[in-house]
């Protein structure tokens, strides 16, 4: 919800997002964008990705690809129209590796079709994330209606800022990193006694969407927690329905580590299973996040925090992990402005479209809000977008 005295403050910083928006289109024309598909300077996505450099766009202009590209570059990898197939065992792995600071790494804009159109037999198109020191963004992967049971999966390692944001997944596992799930459906139609959700060490957090855990012949939980932290806003978890072969599961299975879980989220074990399993800690405890989309000239974002309490909503091109008395920060300092200084509602939430000029494919902007309290200031969850 808007208030009036919002307004002067929000006009003021949609001029300041616009500075930085210029400086993102500034950095991005002084690269190259290298175009894949039919008539194309590039016929496959592994040919663009040899030769691009960091920074560079490699734009992926409708067809459909089978690649399995090894990238080590900070480029963004964008899909206009475009989709990968799967692949039956053994899986063809799109693998982004020891990408670091300063670059970073973006892939936007896929549809996942299955190597037979109409096929009943589960494939896969894994990617893997893994020793990388930067921001890497991975969104807007879908599944298509004609191939059900095409899963994109994810493997993230060792990686210190990943953000997976408005995907359709089948299966994430995360070891020893620093992963936020926005808006995002994870869980497979075919499924493996694997959990859509498995999280190793690290810090995952959840931000919208829905953890769905696997029915087909074992119930599985949402979420199989093996030490870290996870934390979930505005989510649900829900646990497998009840099969033959097993009772029901919890929504959360946890062998270690610890549970921090926003009023808003929702958890729904089946069966005859409690919500939580393991013994480990569940802390209630309110914080901020955002959901946001970005549109060809507008971009809306839905803020969520504590009722009542004043938040900035930071935005600035993506910076390197930096650990603040406030909280892990994803924005660049020295590019950051504020977009909207606003308080909460009683049903904490907030959201606002703000207009953008014409934007080129492939540049990435990170939000983050920071509360406010008259208690402390705390950074909220951030969230990356990537122009299409």
């Amino acid at each position: 919800m808007n208030e009036p005295a919002d307004l002067h403050a929000f006009g003021s910083g949609v001029a300041k997002a616009w500075a930085v928006f210029s400086l993102s289109i500034a950095a991005a024309s002084a690269q190259s964008t290298l175009t894949v598909g039919a008539g194309q300077a590039y016929p496959t996505i592994s040919a663009a990705v040899a030769v691009a450099d960091h920074g560079d766009t490699v734009l992926v202009v409708g067809g459909v690809h089978a690649d399995a590209p090894l990238i080590q570059k900070g480029i963004r990898l964008i899909g206009q129209n475009a989709a990968w197939t799967s692949e039956s065992l053994p899986f063809g792995s799109i693998r982004i590796q020891g990408v670091q600071a300063p670059h970073t790494f973006a892939m936007s804009g896929f549809e996942l079709l299955p190597v037979q159109p109409g096929s009943l037999s589960p494939t896969v198109r894994s990617i893997t994330i893994e020793d990388c020191t930067t921001v890497v963004s991975i969104e807007a992967l879908t599944r298509a209606a004609s191939g059900p049971y095409a899963n994109w999966s994810l493997t993230i390692t060792d990686s210190s800022q990943v953000s997976l944001r408005a995907s359709r997944i089948g299966f994430c596992r995360t070891r020893d990193s620093l992963v936020v799930i926005e808006d995002c459906v994870l869980g497979a139609l075919i499924t493996t006694p694997l959990p859509p959700l498995w999280a190793t060490g690290g810090n995952t957090a959840m931000v919208g969407g829905e953890l769905r855990g696997g029915s087909s012949v074992f119930s599985t939980p949402g979420l199989q927690l093996d030490g870290g932290s996870f934390f979930a806003t505005q989510a649900t978890i829900r646990g497998g329905l009840p099969t033959s072969l097993s009772q029901g599961a919890p929504a959360i299975a946890a062998a270690g580590g610890e549970i921090v879980l926003d009023p808003s989220a929702v958890l729904v074990p089946s069966g005859t299973f409690p919500a939580v399993t393991g013994g480990v800690p569940v802390v209630a405890a309110e914080f901020a996040s955002s959901i946001t989309t970005l549109a060809p000239l507008q971009l809306n974002v839905a803020s969520h925090g504590p009722a009542g309490e004043w938040f900035a909503l930071m935005l600035s091109v993506p910076g390197p992990l930096a650990v603040t008395p406030w909280g892990r920060s994803w924005v660049d300092p020295s590019a950051a402005s504020v977009v909207v200084l606003a308080s909460y509602g009683l049903d904490r939430e907030h959201s606002f479209a703000a207009p953008l000029p014409p934007l080129p494919a492939g540049l990435a902007v990170v939000m983050q809000p920071i509360v406010l309290a008259p208690t402390g200031f705390g950074l909220g969850l951030p969230t990356v977008v990537t122009t299409r």
